[in-house]
């Protein structure tokens, strides 16, 4: 499920993944080729981003783009790896992990 309300919600996720990545504002600007203020200007809101940009960003960061507009980044991992398993499984062996689920709640 995605909760992204606003725009300022994706801002403040490259600002998190700018910030776990080691990298300054300025690194970015320079290694997507754009002037020392751009990326300030983007973590600001000045600048409408356009998705190819975002992708860009997503690969500098070394994440999916997905991650990007997860509900719960610090969650991100953890749910990936328990839907993959999830896939894998046949109809009734999702019927039982529901079945159990319900009842756990």
């Amino acid at each position: 499920m995605i909760e992204i309300k606003n725009t300022n919600d994706i801002i403040a996720r490259l600002g998190f993944f700018r910030n776990k990545r080691n990298l300054s504002a300025r690194e970015v600007s320079l290694r997507m080729g754009y002037s020392e203020s751009w990326y300030y200007r983007v973590e600001s809101g000045e600048i409408d981003l356009k998705l190819s940009t975002l992708f860009e960003l997503a690969e500098l960061f070394e994440i999916p783009l997905e991650q990007l507009f997860y509900y719960n980044i610090e969650k991100y991992e953890e749910d990936k790896e328990l839907l993959s398993l999830i896939k894998t499984m046949d109809k009734n062996d999702k019927d039982a992990i529901c079945n159990f689920i319900k009842i756990k709640k």
